[in-house]
């Protein structure tokens, strides 16, 4: 036995022609359009946050690596260098404070240690000034 009430058309000439409403349309493409908005939002998002995360890691192996004469302390600034035979040093001289005798190799950056053990490179971030090096200490 059929269930003519759940047919999709009239069974009967009487009957009331079914037709969809035409505003059902409008309402999927404004919900896909809104979709694929947040979805590309989202995604926009979470490369930024994936690039951060990267290069936060990337800093904090090529800090760690480096030479340390020291025991680095919490929130102080460090600066980072290479030896003209290679190898990276932190320092707490700032790239201004040497003298042209005991000048390293090339000046590599500026980096904080935060609480969690994460070195921060803070060179073009928090301390950005004017380019001039004796005031990126301050």
């Amino acid at each position: 036995m059929e269930k003519k009430a759940l047919l999709s058309y009239g069974t009967h000439p009487s009957f009331p022609a079914i037709t969809l409403p035409s505003s059902g349309g409008e309402v999927a493409v404004k919900a896909s359009t809104w979709l694929s908005q947040r979805k590309k939002e989202l995604e926009e998002e979470f490369d930024a946050k994936a690039k951060e995360l990267y290069d936060m890691a990337v800093s904090t192996a090529r800090v760690n690596c480096a030479i340390k004469a020291f025991e680095p302390i919490t929130g102080k600034l460090y600066f980072l260098y290479v030896r003209s035979s290679g190898d990276e040093f932190m320092s707490h001289i700032e790239p201004h404070q040497w003298t042209p005798s005991t000048q390293p190799y090339k000046y590599i950056g500026m980096f904080k240690l935060n609480s969690d053990g994460i070195w921060k490179d803070v060179t073009k971030t928090e301390f950005e000034h004017d380019g001039d090096w004796r005031n990126w200490g301050q």
